[in-house]
């Protein structure tokens, strides 16, 4: 497993997933799904920043899956 996150994409993703962990946790008197869910992204967020990988990225890497695809078919009006 490679890292494919950058160090300030890593240093994000683990700040971000430290507050919404520590959110959830806060508020796990009141038993709802909602902060479970807090909880899991949060932790899932914060192994990403550790680590250094996401495993979501590597597969759009992998199968070349863009999110802006462009056109082929682009006709020049001129």
């Amino acid at each position: 497993m490679r890292s494919n996150l950058s160090s300030k994409n890593a240093l994000f993703r683990l700040a971000f997933g430290i507050a919404l962990l520590l959110f959830g946790l806060s508020k796990t008197n009141k038993n709802s799904l909602l902060y479970l869910c807090f909880i899991l992204v949060g932790s899932l967020k914060t192994a990403e920043g550790l680590l250094r990988y996401c495993p979501l990225k590597d597969y759009q890497m992998k199968h070349h899956v863009h999110t802006h695809q462009q056109p082929d078919d682009v006709i020049n009006p001129s």
